[in-house]
């Protein structure tokens, strides 16, 4: 993201509330014209959008409103959760492959990451990690947005 860019943040309802009881995220975004904001960050909570997507919004009470999406980005999303702090030297090490696929994420420091997967990236490679992960007791992951194809078969 580049220091110059206007970016604004956009509140989205999460639906059902998350076991944590979180019922809104805001994502920072790109406004691009004609009631449309571009997502410039991954979100942790709200499904069914990823990165770069571009979004309509609309104002309400003072604040812009995710309504819906316009056009896909491309990118797909899954959410990590280590399943222990002492889990996160372990998640160093098989984070290295994601990162080679191009995979970023966004953290809280501690537990819990969204996995941004650009368009370039195999994303059933970076299912089979993300497995992988789960099935040594890393991590558990969710799918929260896939944009890319699904492996034929």
């Amino acid at each position: 993201m580049r220091s110059d860019e206007h970016l604004v943040l956009v509140a989205f309802k999460v639906r059902p509330a998350t076991a944590s009881g979180i019922r809104g995220e805001t994502l920072w975004a790109e406004p691009v014209g004609d009631g449309r904001v571009r997502l410039r960050n991954t979100p942790f909570c709200v499904g069914g959008v990823s990165a770069e997507d571009v979004v309509f919004v609309r104002r309400e009470q003072g604040r812009l409103v995710y309504k819906g999406v316009s056009l896909r980005g491309g990118h797909s999303t899954y959410w990590i959760v280590l399943e222990s702090e002492q889990q996160r030297e372990r998640f160093k090490v098989r984070w290295a492959a994601l990162r080679k696929l191009g995979c970023t994420f966004e953290g809280d420091g501690r537990r819990t990451f969204a996995v941004d997967v650009p368009p370039h990236a195999d994303a059933d490679e970076v299912v089979d990690l993300l497995q992988e992960g789960a099935s040594a007791g890393v991590w558990w992951y969710e799918e929260a947005n896939r944009e890319h194809p699904y492996r034929d078969g």
